[in-house]
């Protein structure tokens, strides 16, 4: 396994590693949408999640979030498939669609 730190600047540091980038995204994201970890919670499906309306209590919460959105997107814009199922509730509300328009 080839890994590879590159420094861009002071604040900034890649981390390119060869070959696992498909399963660096999904432990990460795992990892981020797990209950436990305070983020999000389970819906009663079971089956997928939304942000827990006490995140307020795991440190640094909104820079999770942030992470977990650029993790995510990133996964999406390299075509790599993420095990990240949410409910219809939040991707509406991140799609920006309107909850009092009935036709949604």
């Amino acid at each position: 396994m080839k890994m590879e730190l590159i420094k861009v600047m002071p604040s900034i540091i890649y981390l390119k590693i060869g070959g696992l980038k498909k399963e660096l995204f999904s432990l990460a994201v795992h990892q981020l949408l797990d209950p436990s970890f305070g983020l999000f919670c389970v819906a009663a499906s079971r089956r997928s999640v939304y942000p827990n309306p006490m995140s307020y209590l795991v440190p640094y919460h909104l820079k999770y979030f942030e992470f977990t959105g650029i993790i995510i997107a990133k996964a999406i814009a390299d075509n790599i498939p993420v095990d990240a199922i949410f409910t219809n509730f939040f991707l509406k509300h991140i799609l920006g669609f309107n909850f009092l328009n009935k036709k949604n």
